[in-house]
């Protein structure tokens, strides 16, 4: 009996104990659930203090958002636009900021960028809308000469997600996104990806095996794309250096991550080719030899590069190029350095994390299978949850900052300009990048200010107040009612008839005429207001585009420096006149380098 009764508390005491642990597990699980839903709780109610303050409460998804990009009119749903939380875009279109937002003449979002590269993005997004996860989009394609710009805009608006970091600098093979990305894209699948630095160009340093391993021997990972004269990108990746072997036979280099790939070319598909062998025979080295892959699977030799297919060491050639014999006719090596830009992205969420946010917990083993994988699964989604308010809290600091310094502004120094007949629309403050250039003496607050503060239609109520004041014979009275109804330029410019102005209140005859009299003379004001700037179209939004990108650079909103502009080879002359035109003596250097 004394036996069975110390079984009956020994169990007990176990039950007991079993009870406490698992209540303790499932009391700090619902502590941190409690605690996040808090954090949330407590953003969602920050948002809707910022968008009574300076926005819309009452937004809609079905809203239609007409934004004017640089003078090109842009639509889309709001829903459309703000469907990548925690990103600048999706806020600055939530109508938070919409009293802080810029306007053009029409009331339209003004945003002071290059109009071809935001329609990129809103196509990406329209996309994204109908796409499903399996089978994500990309953004659309743009010139290579707007694929800096196109790269900035990205950063700009917080969607560095969607593209690489950076392109590939100095390439003149790799020159345009969907190449950039897909490289990038298979670097990023071993964390091998980083910053790049040409080593080796074919039409700059020669086309000879001395002169290849004079420039990349030694250089640690490395990068190698060629070009063929009949159209194939092609090339091969390695971790392991590069050397100059004097032997008879050559030596083989271990490189573990190795790949070969081919981009583009005939009717081929982007193709990466892995090792599959031993990667002791990754790359092979040899002072008659440029670089060479595998056995044989890369081998350039002079101005011919071999393609065959020994499937040893890397997975098959496409068919197309496998067994080929090929002249190049351009090859470049980069060196790729640095840290990883997967890993480098990865961090970014957690850069605004602090003391009290979830840690990752340690598994839990003290109860049954079951128990123990459903307090772990738990575990690991407040874990995620905790990731992701700490990227929308990093978000909402960051957001307030973007509103402030980039989109904020008086709506009176968006500027259109008649360029030859192309419009192009731009703001004040990105006229003014450079101080000493004539560009911004031009469009000083001084000499410019009087025009831009006749287009009536950019006034809001205090600027309607301020001019009826000095309009003699209007009584306090009338200035009083519009006052009191907060009447703004484009409402006043719509009180052009005397039922209007008698149904607004306003009854005196005389006050009614004098009244229509200054209206009509504001309109006639407003059609003078666009400035003609006597210049070609594309050489002066080749300009306008790198300030818009140096502005945004110097406010510290992006990492990316501006690059010097791509001009096409038939205007180079003409645009290095222009720019010299408006920024003389040393103040060119800024663009023109």
């Amino acid at each position: 009996m004394e036996r069975l009764d110390s079984s009956n508390k020994s169990l007990k005491t176990s039950h007991d104990n079993h009870e406490r642990e698992y209540k303790a597990q499932i009391d700090k699980l619902d502590d941190e659930e409690k605690r996040l839903k808090q954090q949330l709780a407590e953003l969602d109610t920050k948002k809707n203090q910022v968008a009574q303050a300076n926005g819309d409460v009452d937004v809609s998804d079905d809203d239609l958002v007409e934004v004017n990009a640089g003078g090109k009119i842009i639509a889309a749903k709001r829903a459309t636009l703000t469907q990548l939380k925690g990103t600048r875009l999706a806020a600055l279109f939530s109508g938070r900021w919409d009293k802080k937002l810029q306007r053009d003449g029409d009331g339209r979002i003004f945003l002071d960028v290059n109009p071809v590269c935001f329609q990129a993005i809103v196509d990406y997004v329209n996309e994204l809308k109908i796409s499903s996860s399996d089978s994500p989009p990309s953004v659309s394609t743009v010139d290579e000469e707007l694929d800096h710009i196109l790269m900035h805009q990205l950063e700009l608006f917080g969607l560095t997600d969607v593209l690489p970091m950076a392109p590939i600098p100095e390439s003149t093979i790799i020159t345009t996104y969907p190449t950039t990305k897909i490289l990038y894209d298979w670097l990023d699948e071993d964390n091998s990806s980083g910053d790049f630095k040409l080593l080796y160009r074919s039409s700059r340093d020669g086309m000879s095996s001395s002169n290849f391993h004079s420039k990349c021997d030694d250089k640690g990972s490395t990068l190698t794309v060629i070009q063929t004269t009949d159209g194939f990108v092609l090339g091969g990746y390695s971790n392991g250096p590069w050397g100059n072997h004097h032997g008879h036979y050559g030596s083989y280099r271990t490189s573990s991550k190795a790949f070969l790939f081919a981009l583009s070319g005939g009717s081929i598909t982007p193709s990466k080719m892995k090792l599959v062998g031993n990667f002791n025979l990754a790359i092979y080295c040899h002072s008659s030899s440029g670089p060479a892959f595998g056995e044989n699977e890369i081998r350039v030799s002079g101005s011919n590069v071999s393609l065959h297919c020994s499937g040893t060491t890397y997975e098959s050639w496409p068919a197309q190029l496998s067994g080929t014999n090929k002249t190049i006719k351009e090859m470049e090596v980069f060196q790729v350095s640095g840290e990883p830009l997967k890993a480098a992205r990865k961090q970014l969420p957690l850069t605004s994390n602090t003391n009290g946010k979830t840690s990752k917990q340690p598994p839990v083993s003290m109860f049954s299978k079951n128990i123990n994988d459903a307090i772990n699964e738990k575990w690991e989604s407040l874990h995620e949850l905790a990731l992701e308010v700490s990227k929308l809290e990093q978000a909402c600091k960051d957001e307030d900052t973007f509103v402030k310094f980039f989109l904020e502004g008086n709506p009176q120094d968006v500027i259109s300009l008649n360029v030859c007949g192309s419009p192009i629309v731009t703001t004040r403050r990105t006229l003014q990048v450079c101080k000493k250039s004539s560009l911004a003496e031009q469009f000083s607050p001084n000499s410019h200010g009087k025009r831009d503060s006749e287009d009536a239609t950019k006034w809001n109520p205090e600027d309607v107040v301020a001019w009826l004041n000095r309009i003699d014979g209007v009584s306090d009275a009338v200035v009083k009612e519009f006052e009191d109804n907060q009447v703004t330029g484009r409402e006043l410019l719509a009180l052009n008839n005397k039922e209007a102005l008698m149904d607004f209140g306003v009854e005196k005859k005389g006050t009614i005429h004098l009244l229509l009299g200054e209206i009509r003379r504001l309109k006639k004001d407003r059609s003078n207001t666009t400035v003609l700037i006597e210049h070609s179209p594309y050489c002066f939004e080749k300009m306008i585009d790198f300030l818009r990108v140096e502005g945004s650079y110097i406010k510290g909103l992006v990492e990316l420096k501006p690059e010097k502009p791509i001009v096409r080879k038939a205007e180079k002359s003409r645009f290095e006149k222009v720019v010299k035109h408006y920024f003389p003596g040393e103040s060119c250097k800024m663009i023109l380098g």
